[in-house]
This record gives structure tokens, sequence and C-alpha cells, in this order.
């Protein structure tokens, strides 16, 4: 493996640690601690598209059918999405956050914004630039893979 990879990796692992262990807010200890990563990936894709089909939910996770449904059941449980029947066709099935959902995701986005907004605060101009200009191009990368 290249060197660099192996050691952009494991940076970017520690800042992920690092990360959520200083968060010491509710929310993240309580209820959206206990959401597995695909069912946040979910949650965060409702709160940002808005109602999704099933289809369409599971297409964009990666995941076959089955997997969703298990997922968004358990979402539902917790109170984060509500499902609705499509009236043309009964078959369908669209899933979009549920008032309670929205407003944890709305609190959530709120918190990270306020951290990326502490951490750019500790680094020079320059280097905020020099870590767009890298996120963006990695983004760009990874839309070609």
């Amino acid at each position: 493996m290249d060197k660099d990879a192996q050691k952009a990796f494991e940076m970017l692992v520690n800042i992920s640690d690092r990360i959520r262990k200083s968060r010491k807010i509710s929310i993240f200890k309580g209820e959206i601690k206990q959401l597995n990563l695909g069912q946040t990936f979910t949650l965060q894709l409702l709160f940002d598209s808005g109602r999704k089909t099933m289809g369409e939910l599971a297409k964009a996770a990666g995941i076959k059918m089955p997997s969703m449904t298990e997922s968004i059941a358990r979402l539902e449980k917790l109170g984060y999405v509500q499902k609705s029947r499509d009236c043309n066709d009964k078959r369908k099935v669209y899933v979009e956050l549920s008032g309670h959902g929205k407003k944890i995701m709305k609190q959530t986005r709120d918190k990270n914004l306020g951290y990326l907004g502490m951490f750019f605060s500790m680094i020079s101009g320059r280097e905020r630039k020099n870590a767009m200009e890298l996120l963006e191009k990695i983004q760009v990368l990874l839309k070609k893979i």
C-alpha cells in the first residue's frame, strides 16, 4: 500500500475519532448514537433531498431492498421517519423525515457546522483555502469512481 495513502487514512480515522470524542452534546450521546452509519446516511439523504421511495433510498445507499426495509422499520420505530403509499400505485412506498427527524437532523447539522467553524477559526485563511481546494479535488475524484 502507498505510504502516503496509509498515513492519510490513519490521519482521517484519528481526526474522526477525536471529533467524535470531543462532542459533549446530549444529541450525540442520546438518540442519534443509536443509529448505524447506514441509517445516519439515510436520514441525511432524506434531510437533504426530501421524500424518496424505498427503491431510491436502497439505490442511493447501495444496498438491497430487504436491508433498506429493515433499516427504515427501525428508523420509523424510533420516530425519525414516516412512510406513505403512492395514491396511484399502492406498491410504491415513500419515506420522509418525521417532524422529530427533521428537528434532530437540523440540530445535528447545526452542531456539526459549529464544530467545523470552530476548527476553521483555528487555522489561517491560507490553510482554510488549501483545505477547501483539497476537499473539492477529492470530491471530484470520488465522483469519477
